[in-house]
């Protein structure tokens, strides 16, 4: 039997995932929400820290609560956050371009047509895995990141030097096919199968901060298949 804040939650998720509330609104402060449910405001406040941790919400100290923004990948399977901004695995930053986005990663992002993004290609190694990624992150939000030193990692920069607080993360892991710099970097065969993770990380403000593309070279640890386009 559930208890009363996963009824609290639930019921607000529900009202979030039919578009009651929507994007960026501001949710009803605890004493609103206990009178509405008839619970205490504990009660509430563990039913609203469920939900922040779910990605579907975030506060702002002094403001309020909010509906936190409904990614693209909203059906897709979740995964830590640190999968993206792994601090195990010794980076080596390739190269560091910065451009306008494609459509697909301006909308991703919730950029506008003309604000700029930087594109970090990573490499990432352990003792026995290899990745190569690609984080696109908007210029507005870090613009001496092409001049930062990131020996410590992505994550640590973006936490420890720019002090960013991540409020949430989506997922998704699909099959595709090894490209130009999966068989550069990855050693992989041209049009090998490859297991990808698309990742995307916002503030705890709401605002998008990056979205990562992410190839394994670990093809022995998966099975996978890929339908062509």
């Amino acid at each position: 039997m559930p208890t009363k804040y996963q009824i609290v939650a639930h019921t607000i998720q529900e009202q979030i995932t039919a578009g009651f509330y929507q994007p960026k609104d501001k949710l009803p402060n605890q004493k609103q929400l206990a009178a509405l449910f008839s619970v205490n405001r504990l009660t509430v406040k563990k039913a609203l820290d469920s939900l922040e941790a779910k990605g579907l919400i975030y506060k702002q100290s002094g403001l309020g609560t909010f509906v936190a923004p409904q990614p693209c990948f909203r059906q897709a399977l979740d995964i830590p956050l640190e999968t993206a901004f792994d601090s195990q695995v010794q980076p080596e930053i390739l190269k560091i371009n910065v451009g306008l986005p494609d459509l697909k990663i301006g909308k991703i992002l919730q950029l506008g047509r003309f604000e700029p993004v930087f594109t970090l290609y990573i490499l990432l190694k352990d003792q026995t895995h290899c990745f190569l990624q690609k984080t696109f992150l908007p210029v507005k939000l870090v613009p001496k990141l092409a001049e930062a030193k990131l020996t410590l990692g992505l994550k640590n920069y973006l936490l420890e030097q720019c002090g960013f607080k991540f409020g949430g993360s989506f997922n998704r892991i699909h099959a595709t096919y090894a490209d130009s710099l999966d068989v550069k970097y990855l050693n992989l065969p041209p049009k090998s199968p490859v297991l990808e993770l698309n990742h995307l990380t916002w503030l705890s403000n709401g605002q998008m901060l990056a979205y990562t593309v992410r190839h394994d070279s670990s093809q022995a640890n998966y099975t996978v298949s890929c339908s062509h386009q």
